[in-house]
């Protein structure tokens, strides 16, 4: 079998911070580098070019799929291997993907895109465990399966202009896609809050024009419902998922959504039975057992959750928030002694992650042990200032300032609390109320 030749391709705009990285982690085994710039008024271009690549203008028109496929259109290697900007392919892997394009009954792979955070962001967040370099300090990452590595065939092309997939056109010429597990390192969470808040809107916008374009596609409705729930619209979110369901009853957490949103409407009675519904269609999905955990814990049914929250992450041993809310339920049902033992556990796999230091502090404060939450807390604000985390830092120095109080140390809590407020917090009043109990 002759040699097969990748090329990588790629879309861009002003992605000077990550672009670079990005094309140099694939560079070595690339036999040609694309990218297709959309309107850069920095160095991205420059940058590129500079590596080696091959870089085209095309003018952004609201739509990835069509940036993706002029991409691939100007690739000549057998494999196309499709990457963003602030995505890089680990070293560690290339051999391991090379060797995937010598399969000849394979059409494309699917690769495991890991979206790194300090923060606990979805219900899928994982930890990182330090095997690759590329976890770069952070906590954890959460995961999407995408098809990322495919032949190039004049037949594949990507459809959706939001969150655009290369997989039905494979599939509808008949083409094998398997899992190959290579991560995908991705970085957008490294980005600044005004990107997420822009890139928001152009989402919703996009997902919006697709609806009008593909109104049987429920694929828009479900992503375009996520966004509104991201933006607390819950009337919104609801009929969106609504036609999800509508069009595919199954069709990935949609129905879960639905009762999601009653939860957060205090309907427990109605969300209970659409999750009950959920485990019925989905039985596997542990997205629904975290939160008809949460509709327990909210009844004070803690063993019942502890159960529940268990399932989640038996379903999904690497979610750490199932692990997480489990203890929560266990200290709370008076098992502090099995939480902890958990959480250590957890925390002897990454130091970096915050909350750990939290949730241990809050079970050593239900066995009484004041010195112990005092020790833990302070580390975990040490994790918190090293990842210039303000939001995590001030709940453990008021938690750290609670600890203070319970040892007789009230001139250390009521210090601490006057540092926490100079870092304008929301809760500001609830602080000051605390600094006037001290005195």
């Amino acid at each position: 079998m002759k040699k097969q030749k990748l090329s990588i391709c790629m879309i861009s705009k002003d992605e000077e911070k990550f672009i670079g990285k990005s094309l140099e982690s694939a560079k070595e085994i690339a036999d040609e580098l694309i990218v297709v710039d959309t309107g850069s008024k920095d160095k991205t271009k420059n940058i590129a070019a500079e590596l080696g690549a091959k870089v085209f203008d095309l003018e952004w028109k609201d739509d990835f799929s069509l940036a993706h496929n002029y991409a691939i259109s100007k690739a000549t290697g057998d494999w196309i291997l499709v990457l963003d900007a602030d995505e890089m392919i680990s070293t560690k892997d290339h051999k391991r993907l090379l060797k995937l394009l010598e399969e000849e009954k394979v059409d494309g792979y699917i690769l495991e895109q890991r979206t790194y955070s300090k923060n606990i962001e979805a219900h899928n967040w994982s930890i990182c465990e330090g095997d690759y370099e590329e976890e770069n300090g952070f906590a954890g990452y959460f995961s999407a399966k995408l098809t990322r590595l495919f032949r190039n065939n004049k037949d594949y092309h990507f459809t959706n202009r939001n969150h655009d997939i290369v997989e039905p056109s494979i599939k509808e010429k008949g083409g094998k896609i398997m899992d190959s597990s290579i991560p995908i390192h991705h970085y957008a969470k490294a980005k600044s809050n005004e990107f997420f808040s822009l890139k928001m809107e152009q989402y919703l916008y996009m997902g919006l024009s697709q609806i009008k374009e593909d109104p049987s596609n429920p694929r828009p409705y479900y992503e375009v419902g996520l966004i509104y729930m991201a933006k607390d619209d819950l009337k919104s979110a609801e009929k969106n998922f609504k036609k999800v369901v509508e069009l595919n009853e199954s069709y990935k957490t949609a129905n879960t959504q639905l009762g999601i949103i009653e939860l957060k409407r205090k309907n427990l009675r109605k969300a209970a039975e659409i999750f009950q519904e959920s485990i019925k269609r989905q039985p596997k999905q542990d997205l629904v057992y975290l939160y008809l955990g949460d509709l327990m814990m909210m009844i004070n049914k803690f063993q019942k959750a502890a159960n529940i929250y268990k399932e989640a992450a038996l379903l999904n041993p690497k979610n750490f928030v199932a692990h997480q809310k489990y203890c929560t339920a266990m200290v709370q049902y008076g098992k502090p002694d099995i939480a902890l033992a958990v959480l250590l556990k957890i925390l002897n796999k990454n130091k970096s992650i915050i909350d750990v230091y939290n949730s241990i502090g809050e079970i050593y404060f239900a066995k009484k042990n004041y010195e112990k939450a005092k020790q833990v807390l302070q580390k975990g604000i040490k994790v918190a200032d090293e990842q210039e985390n303000d939001a995590k830092k001030m709940m453990l120095m008021i938690n750290l300032a609670d600890a203070y109080k319970n040892l007789g140390k009230k001139d250390e809590a009521i210090t601490l609390l006057n540092e926490t407020l100079a870092m304008k917090p929301k809760d500001a009043e609830m602080i000051r109320e605390r600094i006037k109990n001290l005195r």
